[in-house]
């Protein structure tokens, strides 16, 4: 039903159908069974209330209701043409929940649903300050606020809370980014003090809704008002490395409610902590994410999820080696001019008859010149250096450093006049205007190593010996006492850190990794103080041959003899026995060649679903990927 539905202004409402298969399993999640009460708060087309009365039929019985809310009349009247013989009294309310005139009082059973993926930028000040009301009136004194930063569906998490019967279900999917973001330390508060979290469940396959480019994560959690049953409930965690369609068989005229078994049997294993191939489960006590004392700050409910077993294993056998980068390095930011199209440049080489002239070419396009002592070599991205080492003269751009007192000579006063004049206006931009003269940056001088913010198929983090300039697409990481920056960037740079970046950092669209600065600092990393002498040396060489050539994917480097020396050089000088370290070698490189096929195969099937192409059209050219970030 909702394939017929106008796409115009369905990316601006975060409108994201949400397929069947999902639909069944979320509501196997939640148990849902004949004779509840079931709100849908963002119903779209009805999918889920739908879910819902064929799940209860399927138990040969029917909901005691059916309640919807839908802000867009189009998808509402399609779910009131669907939800016509649901067999129980239905109420589809046209409008915003968070509207007090349209939300429903409750109380319900379960509260199921997929609510609006709209990002936080979308979102006015204005509209922020509402839905913050609202939530704060519907939740009523010391509830947790909402996290500014929040994507839309937080605030429909909140808003639902209190729409629940005692041990009533809250079953929500959405997007999996807040497990692991800033903001959502605040959702995760709002469910440790008022729920015993289930289920965490997400698809590391396939997105469990339509055109979106994002993971998605499912959360069953039930209204406990007990604390100390809170503390002792179990958290399942399951990943999801197969779609659903291999997992849940379509229903047939002569079974119309195989599906709905199917999602049952499968929900059984899982519980019972045995799942078919291609699925993990991991329980965590609810106590244990609670990140300390009192009040939470939040925690990284990713890590459950994504790290493997061995991500755990190996960090206990590593024991005091193993510390939080921030411990042993300064993390910050690399330099945000507040205009790269006009400060970062590329550089076309030099004027001919003018050699204190180099030509260059805007972030539009256009070409200019400027005196060659105003340009220095810019690290801009991970896609721009070729090895874990930055090497200046073989960066393709330039970051245009001008004086901040005294007058411009003429060529770069042209080329500040051109960013001046309207249509570009650079000078106007709040992000420059705080600057005694706007396009006068000071770089500092970078730390020793750089951390990638953005990763994807290779693993680098570049040595800087030279202090080279690095944007903000990158993280400056400037050992602190005394550590030699080499051997940092050596273990940096081999592959247990895949591990911890993984468990750190948040995978996004199609298995790109993003750190903030917060998770780089946080992620373990193997401390190169302990190094004895002879270990430093083995280390040493093993990178030196590893910084003399390109880097290639991590599949690939697995098999690469001087990376593979690397990485048992530095399980060895954290302590580990050499017997103990090639074993865990062995099985660190075959669990992450794994991980990066996972990731692979999940993009062939996103970009598939967004070209509409088959996979096997498509895998041919994703197989091999190049030297991309």
């Amino acid at each position: 039903m909702e394939a017929g539905l106008p796409a115009a202004g369905r990316r601006a409402r975060g409108q994201h159908f949400t397929a069947a298969a999902a639909v069944d399993l979320v509501l196997a999640l939640a148990r849902l069974r004949p004779g509840l009460r079931v709100l849908d708060p963002a119903a779209g087309a009805g999918a889920f209330l739908a879910g819902a009365a064929r799940r209860a039929g399927a138990l040969s019985g029917a909901c005691a209701s059916l309640t919807g809310v839908e802000v867009d009349p189009v998808p509402a009247a399609a779910a009131r043409e669907r939800l016509a013989g649901a067999g129980c009294p239905v109420d589809l309310r046209l409008g915003d929940l968070f509207d007090p005139s349209v939300r429903p009082g409750g109380p319900f059973d379960v509260v199921a649903g997929n609510p609006p993926y709209v990002r936080q930028e979308a979102l006015s000040p204005g509209r922020k300050a509402d839905l913050q009301a609202e939530v704060a009136r519907a939740l009523g004194p010391g509830a947790p606020r909402v996290d500014g930063r929040a994507d839309l569906h937080l605030y429909f998490w909140f808003a639902c809370a209190p729409l629940l019967a005692p041990g009533g279900r809250l079953a929500l999917l959405a997007s999996s980014a807040w497990l692991d973001a800033a903001y959502g330390e605040s959702l995760q508060r709002l469910l440790l003090d008022r729920f015993a979290v289930e289920w965490v469940v997400e698809s590391a396959a396939e997105p469990w809704f339509d055109a979106a480019r994002v993971r998605t994560a499912a959360v069953v959690a039930r209204r406990e008002d007990d604390a100390g049953a809170r503390a002792a409930a179990r958290v399942r965690f399951v990943r999801f490395d197969r779609p659903l369609a291999e997992l849940l068989p379509l229903p047939s005229p002569g079974d119309p409610f195989r599906r709905v078994r199917a999602a049952d049997a499968l929900v059984e294993r899982l519980q019972a902590l045995s799942p078919p191939e291609g699925i993990a489960v991991r329980e965590v006590p609810q106590r244990d994410l609670r990140s300390g004392e009192g009040k939470h700050r939040g925690g990284k409910w990713g890590v459950p999820l994504r790290a493997p077993d061995l991500h755990d294993e190996l960090r206990r056998a590593l024991g005091p080696r193993a510390v939080p980068l921030g411990w042993i390095a300064d993390v910050s930011f690399g330099l945000k001019s507040g205009a790269d199209d006009f400060f970062f440049v590329r550089d076309l080489g030099p004027e001919d008859g003018a050699p204190h002239l180099r030509r260059i070419r805007s972030g539009d396009g256009t070409e200019h010149r400027v005196e060659a002592r105003f340009l220095a070599p810019l690290a801009f991205n991970l896609m721009e250096v070729d090895r874990p080492l930055i090497r200046p003269g073989a960066l393709p751009r330039r970051v245009l450093v001008l004086p901040g007192t005294g007058d411009l000579p003429p060529h770069a006063a042209a080329y500040v006049a051109w960013g001046e004049r309207e249509g570009r206006a650079f000078h106007r931009r709040s992000s420059v205007r705080g600057r005694p003269r706007w396009y006068a940056l000071a770089p500092r001088r970078a730390g020793g190593v750089l951390w990638a913010k953005i990763q994807q198929y290779r693993h680098l983090a570049p040595l800087n010996p030279a202090g080279t300039v690095a944007s903000c697409n990158f993280y400056d990481v400037a050992p602190r006492g005394g550590r030699d920056a080499l051997l940092l960037a050596a273990v940096l740079n081999a592959h247990p850190q895949v591990l911890s970046k993984h468990g750190a950092g948040r995978t996004r669209n199609e298995g790109v990794l993003k750190t903030e600065v917060s998770d780089a600092s946080r992620m373990w990393t193997i401390d190169p103080a302990g190094f004895s002498p002879g270990t430093a040396a083995r280390v040493r060489e093993s990178f030196a041959s590893v910084l003399a050539r390109p880097s290639g994917t991590v599949p690939e480097e697995c098999e690469r003899e001087d990376r593979r020396a690397l990485d048992l050089a530095v399980l060895e000088g954290a302590g580990l026995p050499p017997a103990r370290a090639r074993d865990l070698l062995a099985r660190l490189h075959e669990e992450i060649r794994g991980l990066y096929v996972r990731e692979r195969e999940m993009e062939v099937r996103s970009v598939a679903r967004r070209t509409r192409v088959g996979p096997d059209r498509t895998a041919p050219t994703l197989a091999a990927p190049g030297t991309g970030a």
